[in-house]
């Protein structure tokens, strides 16, 4: 089975009209990448071994993928629950669901203590207890709308928050006028300029990273104090 990481890695290939958000929502969904570009957008989904061709911009990866046959739609159900979390060896008394986000790490879910934390941060996900759990509530409407919006990428930053805490990412429209001025100009007038550029970006990104450690011991500092 292909980890969250491992099926984000599948669609590097796929061109940037496809947002970052598109792509985050097929992974949360369970899809991965099987062919692009040219053969056409397809994806294949682990939790039921479906597959979606066609992809467009517009659609909705929950929406087009719902159907009765993937078990991530019927998470209010143990029937539901035991195959998705067969596929991590994991098993529970109660309601809540793991994921692998990285390889052989597992991650747990849960609609009763995890949705009342609001997942403030990532480690409020992993807290978890089958016996105060069970002993919480039975899942409701409102408790239901937990793995609705989990599958629809609510907590989708904070999953990638997780996985590159420290990464640095261009904005689309900074990355539209780098395209635009690159297929509009001489590339060898550029070169000199191109090579400045990429001493200067990677000078800029030690000494953010420096800061981040930086930052980071001071954080760890004020913890220990207290």
């Amino acid at each position: 089975m292909l980890s969250f990481e491992e099926r984000l890695a599948t669609f590097q290939n796929w061109p940037r009209k496809f947002t970052e958000t598109f792509i985050n929502n097929l992974c949360v969904l369970g899809h991965y990448s099987i062919k692009e570009l040219t053969e056409g957008f397809i994806t294949k989904c682990i939790y039921c071994d479906s597959e979606h061709d066609n992809w467009d911009i517009n659609d909705d990866p929950f929406t087009e993928h719902k159907n009765s046959n993937c078990p991530i739609f019927s998470l209010h159900t143990k029937i539901g629950r035991e195959k998705v979390n067969s596929l991590t060896n994991f098993s529970c008394s109660c309601k809540a669901i793991c994921i692998e986000l990285r390889k052989n790490t597992k991650f747990i879910f849960c609609p009763s203590c995890g949705r009342n934390k609001e997942f403030s941060d990532i480690e409020s996900a992993l807290v978890h207890s089958c016996c105060d759990c069970v002993s919480v509530k039975k899942i409701t409407a409102k408790s239901n709308n937990y793995y609705v919006d989990f599958f629809k990428g609510r907590y989708n930053s904070m999953i990638l928050q997780y996985l590159n805490p420290k990464s640095l990412s261009i904005n689309e429209s900074d990355l539209d006028l780098i395209e635009y001025v690159v297929s509009n100009s001489n590339t060898s007038l550029l070169s000199p300029a191109i090579e400045s550029i990429e001493i200067g970006l990677n000078k800029l990104a030690k000494e953010i990273e420096s800061e981040c450690v930086k930052i980071e011991k001071e954080k760890i500092s004020k913890i220990e104090l207290v």
